[in-house]
């Protein structure tokens, strides 16, 4: 009885084991969606401030509800040097946000912001590069 006990033991410590390291191995790989990694945001840096842009090619949309700002780009307003890109990032600090062709509106693109690490001013400051 004893043995089935120690191997029905190391059988469960052994299957413990295998899931901690899975767990962590997914986690150190892990990368949000919305995020592009910071070898990149070197060259990203040199983009046009979000707020620079003629007021009618862009919005940020108080979704604050949600903890997010709403960024959209209108592709038909935006100056003709940043109508060849088939996406755009924001940059804000350190962190790179994918604004995305919308589904519904092919002019629109758009994409979701932390409210929580950034103010509205940090947002129109973002920086908008071509992808």
């Amino acid at each position: 009885m004893k043995r089935k006990q120690l191997a029905l033991i190391l059988g469960i410590i052994a299957m413990a084991i295998v899931l901690i390291v899975a767990i962590v191995k997914l986690n150190s790989n892990e990368r949000p969606e919305n995020e592009k990694s910071e070898e990149n945001i070197t060259d990203q840096i040199k983009g046009i401030p979000l707020s620079t842009l003629p007021p009618e090619a862009f919005e940020i949309q108080d979704n604050t509800i949600t903890d997010t700002w709403g960024v959209v780009l209108k592709y038909d307003q935006l100056p003709k040097e940043l109508q060849d890109a088939e996406s755009y990032t924001i940059t804000i600090g350190e962190v790179v946000y994918d604004l995305t062709i919308n589904k519904y509106n092919d002019n629109v693109y758009n994409g979701q912001v932390s409210s929580v690490e950034h103010t509205e001013e940090e947002v129109g400051e973002g920086l908008i590069n071509k992808n």
